[in-house]
């Protein structure tokens, strides 16, 4: 971007830039909580409906050698390679014992000559069959991470007169889709007149009150038909056309309006169809390199170099269990070291375990009703029944009448005296398919990016400093509002243009609000918790695909850090491990944990730290 001609910067609103500071720990006063002993005047937390501060907290300086994993302390410190040791083995550890591909990076600034500085390491087997290992330059399909993508998209399009994001998005889209081969019909035509009165803007940021699409029903959809894309036309013809509110009265989550603003992209940037829109293009720079980012157009993930393989387990998404066996098998022997030799018995865990649940009936398709007999009547009888029953993944056992029913899969539960569970089972690598061979199309502009995270941490760096949109663009896409409906993201949700508002949380050691580096808000010691923690409020979009993904993914402004963690498996792929065990993940929460507390600890020594075994 540095290169960019003068006359170009001339009239790029870009070029008003954003003030930074370099990386530390900033002390802020203003909070009902505890404040672990320091406390210094400054704004508080950014809320709902508000914009975050443009100017960064100062903190410590540090300096800056070269790009990737060279920093260096200009007071002392752990030096950076052994800090690339350290980050690559907390990687490759967690990686291993999950069996799966995990990446983490973080991207921090330098105060000296503002270039960013990425920490990063990646580990484990991006394909199983072959036994292709993970770099730094794997891209892991990530679905709602491109809204935040399409979003800069569009206020860069505004920036250079070519859309107006409070102008009817029908007027773009109408004309557009007469053109299509065959012709689209008019949005009216399956919307109603309402949808003349949803803009760019409303879309966005969620506030369109149009309903989204069934998600499970294009997975399976995908799944059968392995050498076709869903495209974005049939989403919208497919889905309830019924508006949830009046537009622009609510909020409600919907990866429909992502397609439709694809669609007002294309037509301001002349694109002939949806597949002819060149979206690092309309994202309007040129001179940024978005290596290690792509932007998958229709046919299978394998056509696209450098995206990884991605795993589920059976034949459902997020790493869900279904009911039928998998329909296609793929081993690797070293990734595969362990038999499982478990007796039915040892898989159901004991009458005190969490995946019990007491006073509730699990309704769903039952695959079996047995009675059962003493002395094997009773919950962890019934568990292990179920273990037995091809398909079973829940049971329900009611006392009164001895009956288990073994279920393939939950719909909805209800209040009883019964009690359910989860049944276990030992795995094979051969219980897991793999969405490589399938469309990557993902829903087009609402979810078909395949990123590495040092990529992405580099991005968001450059955004928050002011090289991708103007200063003004920023605060619009920083203006919050809470979504008034939903459940993922569930109702309150603080919801941008492109962008979530959420707090990045990791409990610290016991005795952690003695520490002098203990400091709000990064460091927080409220009444209410037995325990203090690191907070820090940020700003980003994870995403999702059906196997694989970035849930953890964002900018901090307190820290000035952007970070990401991506994997290929939700559900962990160690067959040494029962499901139950593999599905203890947590997002792989320990290795961002672990990754977080190495990255700040060597920023700021004092800071006290974390607790990870938690996770």
């Amino acid at each position: 971007l540095n290169q960019r001609q003068e006359s170009d910067e001339q009239n790029d609103p870009r070029t008003e830039r954003l003030e930074h500071s370099s990386l530390g720990i900033a002390r802020r006063r203003g909070t009902p909580n505890r404040d672990c002993g320091r406390s210094e005047s400054e704004p508080s937390d950014p809320v709902v409906g508000s914009t975050y501060p443009t100017k960064m907290l100062h903190g410590r300086t540090w300096a800056v050698s070269a790009l990737i994993v060279t920093a260096t302390h200009s007071e002392g410190g752990t030096p950076p390679a052994e800090l690339s040791r350290q980050l690559d083995e907390i990687v490759s550890r967690h990686a291993a014992f999950w069996n799966v591909s995990i990446s983490v990076s973080f991207t921090v600034p330098s105060p000296e000559d503002g270039e960013p500085v990425t920490l990063a390491a990646a580990g484990g087997y991006v394909d199983h069959a072959s036994g292709e290992k993970a770099t730094l330059g794997s891209m892991y399909p990530a679905g709602s991470v491109d809204k935040f993508f399409t979003a800069v998209a569009a206020m860069r399009q505004a920036e250079l007169g070519k859309l107006d994001l409070d102008k009817p998005v029908t007027q773009y889209i109408d004309p557009w889709n007469a053109k299509q081969t065959p012709p689209n019909p008019p949005l009216a035509s399956l919307y109603g007149p309402t949808i003349n009165s949803v803009t760019t803007r409303m879309l966005l940021q969620m506030r369109s009150g149009l309903q989204d699409y069934n998600d499970s029903e294009i997975f399976q959809w995908t799944v059968a038909n392995p050498d076709k894309d869903y495209l974005p036309q049939m989403y919208l013809e497919n889905s309830p056309k019924g508006f949830l509110f009046p537009p622009g009265t609510g909020g409600i989550y919907t990866g429909n309006g992502y397609i439709l603003v694809g669609m007002v992209l294309a037509a301001v940037t002349g694109a002939s169809s949806f597949d002819a829109l060149d979206q690092r293009a309309a994202l309007g720079v040129p001179a940024y390199n978005l290596s290690g980012i792509t932007f998958m157009g229709p046919g299978k993930c394998s056509t696209h170099p450098g995206v990884v393989h991605q795993y589920y387990f059976g034949d459902s998404p997020y790493g869900v269990r279904g009911g039928r066996p998998p329909a296609t098998r793929s081993t690797h022997s070293s990734a595969q070291p362990f038999a499982h030799s478990r007796t039915r018995e040892g898989l159901c865990p004991a009458a005190t375990s969490k995946s019990q649940y007491k006073g509730f009936t699990l309704v769903g398709p039952i695959l079996a009703n047995i009675t059962l007999k003493w002395p094997e009547a009773g919950p962890h009888g019934c568990c292990v029944a179920a273990s037995g029953v091809a398909g079973g993944t829940y049971w329900t056992y009611e006392a009164l009448t001895r009956t288990c029913s073994v279920l393939g899969g939950v719909t909805s539960y209800r209040s009883s005296t019964a009690t359910s569970g989860k049944a276990d089972h030992a795995v094979t690598l051969g219980d897991y398919n793999d969405l490589y061979t399938a469309s990557c199309l993902n829903g087009w502009t609402m979810g078909n990016i395949a990123a590495a995270p040092p990529a992405i941490t580099r991005f968001y760096h450059a955004v928050a400093r002011g090289e991708i949109v103007s200063a003004d663009s920023l605060r619009q896409m920083l203006t919050f509002l809470p979504l008034t409906m939903g459940r993922q993201p569930p109702k309150g949700t603080p919801y941008g243009l492109g962008l979530i508002n959420n707090d990045v949380y990791f409990p610290l050691v016991d005795g952690a609000g003695a520490s002098p580096g203990c400091v709000w808000p990064t460091c927080a010691c409220p009444e209410s918790r037995l325990a203090c923690y690191f907070n820090t409020t940020s700003w980003g979009h994870p995403g999702l695909d059906w196997a694989s993904g970035l849930p953890w993914l964002g900018f901090s402004p307190v820290l000035n850090l952007s970070y990401a963690l991506a994997f290929n498996a939700f559900l962990g792929m160690n067959t040494s491990l029962t499901y139950l065990e593999n599905d203890a993940t947590s997002g792989y929460n320990g290795a961002s944990c672990e990754a977080t507390e190495l990255v700040l600890r060597w920023l700021n020594p004092g800071f006290p730290a974390f607790n990870c075994s938690k996770w």
